[in-house]
């Protein structure tokens, strides 16, 4: 009898760790945050289908020092609305400040520029630890921001291709791993209409030009 209980046990096992696979090699799992979370990033995809998107390799986190945090106050002050907090508010993943130049002018936020490359940076608000974890060059942008869980994240956005399109390319970010899992769509069809996307967090800056 007891052999038939492992039996079963280790049957058990396998499923679980076949299904754990899928999931982490697949993005249906993720389904009710393209539908919900991520609706307005996905409507500015052409021919956008979640099972089209498929894993191309693992992305370890860079893990680079970024700031000591001693300027917290000032930070958010400028960009805490376009941050995006776990659902435990212990983390938040902030892909701008890196990238654009602002600064508080009273009420209003004004825009130096920025540059041409773009940083995703973690920090946690227990241990004060801020660390940059992607770096992407001009031909990638990433757009939005999604937490699945407290450990586990979405980032979405472009990469321009050869043809000269804005293809969708999809991170999910494990904080346990400390590694992303990426997803191309093999749709070479689908791609980002050319009025793109602007995150509503970051609309809610109001930023001006200076």
């Amino acid at each position: 009898m007891k052999y038939t209980y492992y039996f079963i046990s280790l049957i058990g096992c396998l499923l679980i760790s076949n299904i754990c696979v899928a999931q982490k090699n697949s993005l249906t799992s993720y389904d009710s945050c393209f539908r919900y979370q991520l609706n307005g990033w996905t409507k500015t995809i052409r021919r956008f289908k979640l099972s089209a998107f498929q894993k191309m390799g693992s992305l370890p986190f860079e893990k680079l020092a970024y700031s000591d945090g001693s300027s917290m106050k000032d930070f958010y002050v400028i960009y805490k609305p376009a941050l995006s907090f776990s659902n435990d508010s212990t983390w938040f993943i902030d892909i701008y400040s890196y990238w654009l130049e602002l600064e508080r002018k009273g009420s209003i936020i004004i825009s130096h520029g920025g540059e041409v490359e773009q940083a995703a940076t973690l920090y946690n608000l227990k241990t004060k630890k801020w660390t940059r974890i992607f770096f992407c060059g001009y031909a990638e942008r990433i757009q939005e921001v999604v937490w699945v869980t407290n450990t586990t994240f979405i980032m979405v956005g472009t990469s321009e291709e050869n043809d000269s399109a804005f293809h969708p390319i999809i991170y999910v970010g494990d904080i346990i791993t400390g590694y992303f899992n990426v997803f191309t769509s093999a749709d070479k069809g689908c791609y980002q209409y050319k009025y793109g996307y602007d995150s509503p967090k970051l609309l809610t800056l109001k930023i001006h030009e200076e």
